[in-house]
């Protein structure tokens, strides 16, 4: 089989971790025996974008694929842009739940989001989601399956604690609670994960520590040191951390 993938997130440079948990799915196919091409494009919000993206894709030779799966619902709307080929979505989280505020608000472009998303999954040929509680945000009568997000047991596995703080040099008297993700993104609360460690008695002697942009090899270094993990998102999906 032979498969195309299409998405809105992947690598820009080398070293750049965006997309990460597409493209470790890409090297799984790959192991399995499957064929897989990836077509990446940056849509940014910006309408024009995804145009020029539907251009370039119907210059490929579709025929070649078995079918393309699109990453994340804005995604799809490329994807659909083609009649040749049986078009599968993988729905993420914040493209059908919407992009939201610290507060839990639909922002305007959510709003697109959410219905672009939604559009895409009325004509798709098949919708995978990566939790059962997505379902509530498609449309009535859309068929789905579910597939959760795999963890890579070669790589996340328990090892011995003060080994892992001086991997990673952080300290080894300390209680120390970890965060993963972009704190600048609203959705993810970092300011509630930072106001809930401040509230711990002193003598926790606790600090928070930060997982964003770290090369992915260095996450289950981080989730060995650190004694505690804590995610305040006002809504994901199915949280990759």
């Amino acid at each position: 089989m032979k498969i195309l993938i299409i998405t809105t997130e992947w690598e820009r440079y080398p070293g750049d971790i965006s997309g990460i948990h597409v493209r470790q799915q890409v090297e799984r196919l790959r192991e399995a025996g499957l064929e897989v091409d990836v077509f990446p494009f940056r849509g940014e919000k910006n309408p024009l974008n995804y145009w020029q993206a539907m251009r370039e894709l119907k210059k490929l030779n579709l025929a070649q694929y078995d079918l393309i799966h699109a990453h994340h619902g804005q995604a799809g709307i490329v994807a659909l842009a083609q009649k040749i080929r049986p078009v599968v979505v993988t729905f993420h989280g914040s493209d059908l739940q919407g992009i939201r505020t610290s507060s839990g608000q639909v922002t305007l472009t959510g709003y697109a989001l959410k219905a672009a998303s939604r559009w895409v999954a009325r004509r798709a040929d098949a919708i995978i989601l990566v939790a059962e509680h997505l379902a509530a945000q498609l449309p009535r009568g859309v068929t789905y399956q579910v597939i959760p997000a795999g963890i890579n047991l070669d790589a996340f596995h328990p090892m011995p604690q003060a080994e892992a703080r001086r991997a990673l040099n952080l300290p080894q008297g300390k209680k120390l609670v970890l965060f993963v993700g972009d704190p600048a993104r609203t959705e993810k609360r970092f300011w509630l994960a930072e106001k809930t460690v401040s509230l711990l008695p002193n003598e926790f002697n606790a600090q928070i520590i930060v997982a964003h942009g770290v090369p992915p090899r260095e996450m289950p270094l981080y989730m060995n040191a650190c004694d505690a993990l804590l995610v305040t998102s006002s809504t994901e999906g199915s949280p990759n951390a």
